[in-house]
């Protein structure tokens, strides 16, 4: 079944756009008054034309919506007050706006039982194409847009590894966060596959620490909203998890040596081992240039944070001297006002107030879906909630597209949580639906 009207597509382009990994050689966007506007963006505003007469809006979520516009609002006119330079407080404000836009998209999506379909498809064929991009890049066949960099942290074993950060990582992160979800919770997992498989090898070939504390969270909040029924299966997934790790990390290696693939998966997994196992330990983390640079910047932000608790100093505030470099370079320029720590930065920017409203606009709706009766629901929070623990590393909501992954995850529970009307099928289960007169069903196991 096709979305009712060709605008419908919007949101699906949106996703394809902005999550699918691209060979170097594609321009990601273009330039425009001193910017650069990734293609998605003024899709992704077509799309929030389309869902603003569209959504429904329930009491949790117009309160989340409320909260955020009030967060955006109290940052742009204190910088705007304080006369900061208006690139500095668009270049602010941008995301955290982009987020808010995207929470509105997504909950119009999931009203929508035919675009929710379109959308689901997309996402499976975004994943599937970044992941063979990624192998490919991983090979030595091409180069990706985005970071690619050594994968070993401590020994030059893994050093012929490389890690790929590219669009579709948080994106995949999401994906299996939300399918580890839905094995414990809607005890299905593997009728999935087709999903988690493709985001399973972009985390990995991500080599990124941050990952594992958002499965971490994920399989914890999972737990947590979970019944008594699915202590085996998790016992069970947990033996299986230990006897996988023995088998990629201590059989497979020696095995496959002789074959032309043995050198590179000794690579990937002397990589994995350096980066992310043994970069667990603290005692490599403070040897790690980029943890300690980490550290700085909250030592930067706390003290930002101390001068104006209240409502901080505004968008647009450079919390941190600059760091001599070539001109237009990100350590000179937007490393001043950007954090790896998406809440100490808030705090340094809009201080309580803005604490406030982020706890408001996210939390409430986090509770609120993980307390659903509804299990596909609950998955969506928890995924969530994995994002939202990422982002106390990696900012999220700071960066593209990461802020379209919080963004949409919020959008997904404020339009699943509400209203007691039309209910449609999504998974295995009915979910309220408060738009829609059809009551056609969609199986996103079948699409």
């Amino acid at each position: 079944m096709r979305p009712r009207s060709p605008a419908a597509l919007l949101a699906p382009l949106t996703l394809f756009l902005a999550a699918t990994a691209t060979p170097l050689a594609l321009p990601s966007g273009f330039g425009i008054a001193g910017f650069w506007v990734y293609w998605y963006e003024p899709v992704l505003a077509a799309a929030f034309v389309w869902a603003v007469p569209r959504v429904v809006l329930t009491r949790t979520a117009r309160i989340s919506l409320a909260s955020l516009t009030l967060w955006l609002f109290a940052g742009t006119l204190i910088g705007l007050f304080l006369a900061y330079p208006t690139s500095k407080i668009i270049g602010d404000i941008r995301y955290p706006l982009e987020l808010t836009v995207a929470v509105v998209v997504a909950a119009a999506v999931v009203q929508d039982s035919r675009c929710l379909r379109a959308t689901a498809v997309t996402l499976r064929l975004s994943l599937w194409v970044s992941a063979l991009l990624t192998l490919s890049a991983s090979a030595g066949l091409l180069v990706l847009s985005g970071r690619s960099e050594a994968a070993s942290l401590i020994s030059d074993g893994g050093g012929a590894a490389q890690r790929f950060l590219t669009s579709a990582t948080f994106f995949a992160l999401a994906t299996v966060c939300f399918c580890l979800a839905r094995a414990l919770v809607l005890k299905r997992g593997l009728d999935s596959w087709s999903w988690w498989l493709p985001g399973i090898l972009i985390v990995l070939l991500a080599f990124s620490r941050n990952h594992v504390l958002a499965v971490g969270v994920a399989l914890t909040l999972a737990i947590c909203v979970a019944s008594w029924a699915t202590l085996p299966r998790i016992l069970i997934a947990a033996l299986a998890s230990v006897s996988l790790y023995w088998v990629m990390f201590i059989v497979l290696p020696p095995t496959i040596d002789d074959l032309p693939i043995g050198n590179w998966y000794a690579a990937q997994i002397g990589g994995y081992a350096d980066r992310v196992i043994e970069g667990l330990n603290p005692s490599v983390r403070s040897a790690d240039p980029s943890a300690r640079y980490r550290t700085s910047e909250i030592v930067y932000l706390g003290r930002a944070f101390s001068d104006s608790i209240f409502v901080g100093h505004g968008f647009g505030f450079p919390y941190q001297p600059p760091v001599l470099s070539k001109s237009g370079d990100f350590w000179l320029d937007r490393a001043r006002y950007y954090s790896h720590n998406f809440y100490w930065w808030t705090a340094a920017k809009t201080g309580l107030l803005g604490l406030t409203t982020i706890a408001v606009a996210f939390g409430w709706p986090m509770v609120r879906g993980l307390r659903s009766t509804s299990s596909t629901v609950r998955c969506g929070a928890v995924a969530l909630g994995a994002a939202l623990a990422v982002s106390y590393l990696a900012p999220l909501p700071l960066d593209t597209p990461g802020t379209l992954v919080v963004g949409g995850l919020l959008g997904l529970v404020l339009g699943w949580i509400p209203a007691k009307t039309q209910p449609i099928t999504i998974g295995l289960e009915r979910l309220p639906h408060p738009t829609s007169p059809s009551t056609e069903s969609v199986d996103v196991d079948k699409l």
